[in-house]
């Protein structure tokens, strides 16, 4: 790359190179380029190699052990409108059991007083109708929570029946919470962190950004806090090291290209999520003379010879192994998975 293209480019000495080939100093330059807007007013390119995703990356989320997440796996089994459905249905249950029964024998059973006399003492009806409400709905709940319900042999025809109702719900709703409360019980949280894009253009996070996709992203994600870093991908780690942003804007396939960069991942705690910010061909930049003829001999030798991008990514992996860590956010939430894992002390707790 010459000096001039590297004055003109400093954030990118790939974007310099195809300045290169626009001047006339180079016919072609070799490498994973990308296709942006930009380079493609400089000059033409091959046909793509690959597509390149770039993906959020973010601080590897840390296992949650405080007293509020734990005591809150309790409620995890129901989401909050099943839960909401219960206290009506144990509301609805309490209200249709003072319906059915015999006001004055279930003040006396209860109060040990008649109606009158309760009535005498609250000086309202209604608040003798509340106040034996109240006691149903506490009673149902105990009931619920008990799983089980009271046998009363002198209870009415319709008491017995809505009493059987509830006993059939309580039989199923107890029997959804505890097949799925050990799984719950048993998981290990996580803290809060940003699962996507879309999250943290909300939470107005700052995002660090290769410059070189700066038309494209800013095109996509035009409300993104992005901070565009001056020297390529080591730029955006400096400046995610001092607290410029919070999470990094990466390309998916660097975790197999570039392990002395992957190792830089995992001195850091820094791991792949899912959340696709941009997809960019790659391919090589070419004097426009030149590309009709080159992309049709890469399209031979990958069809005929197997000569690839892919393939020869594909060998390099074999051969290196990989990350030399667990960079992939999906691996992180199944590892402490296990569906025969025992209940300890501690989940109970």
């Amino acid at each position: 790359t010459s000096k001039s293209s590297i004055r003109r480019h400093p954030s990118s000495t790939f974007t310099a190179a195809v300045q290169d080939i626009k001047n006339g100093i180079v016919d072609m330059s070799v490498s994973a380029f990308w296709i942006t807007g930009q380079r493609l007013k400089m000059t033409a390119f091959t046909v793509p190699l690959m597509h390149h995703k770039t993906v959020l990356v973010i601080p590897t989320p840390r296992t949650d052990k405080g007293i509020p997440y734990e005591a809150s796996k309790v409620m995890e089994p129901f989401t909050i409108s099943l839960w909401l459905i219960v206290v009506v249905i144990i509301a609805i249950s309490a209200f249709l059991s003072v319906w059915f029964s015999d006001v004055e024998k279930l003040a006396k059973r209860r109060y040990g007083k008649s109606v009158r006399v309760l009535r005498k003492r609250n000086h309202r009806s209604k608040k003798v109708h509340a106040r034996l409400a109240l006691d149903a709905f506490l009673e149902k709940g105990l009931f619920f929570f008990s799983a089980g319900v009271e046998q009363d042999h002198g209870a009415s025809l319709p008491h017995k029946c809505l009493m059987f109702g509830f006993g059939f719900f309580i039989l199923i709703s107890v029997s959804a919470y505890v097949a799925n409360l050990a799984a719950f019980l048993t998981q290990s949280g996580t803290k809060s962190y940003v699962k996507s894009i879309q999250e943290a253009i909300e939470q107005g996070i700052k995002i660090c950004a290769h410059p070189a996709l700066r038309e494209e992203l800013e095109h996509k994600w035009p409300r993104a806090n992005f901070v565009w870093s001056e020297d390529e991908w080591n730029g955006l780690l400096n400046d995610f090291d001092n607290d410029e942003c919070n999470v990094l804007a990466w390309g998916r396939q660097d975790d197999v290209l570039d392990t002395p960069l992957m190792r830089d991942f995992c001195d850091r705690d820094l791991v792949f999520t899912d959340s696709l910010l941009l997809e960019t061909a790659v391919a090589f930049p070419i004097k426009p003379e030149l590309a009709p003829g080159m992309s049709y001999w890469i399209n031979q030798g990958e069809r005929y010879e197997g000569v690839s991008l892919r393939n020869t990514i594909s060998t390099y992996v074999s051969q290196t192994g990989g990350p030399p860590c667990s960079i992939d956010l999906r691996e992180l939430d199944h590892q402490d998975i296990d569906d025969y894992a025992q209940i300890t002390p501690n989940n109970m707790m």
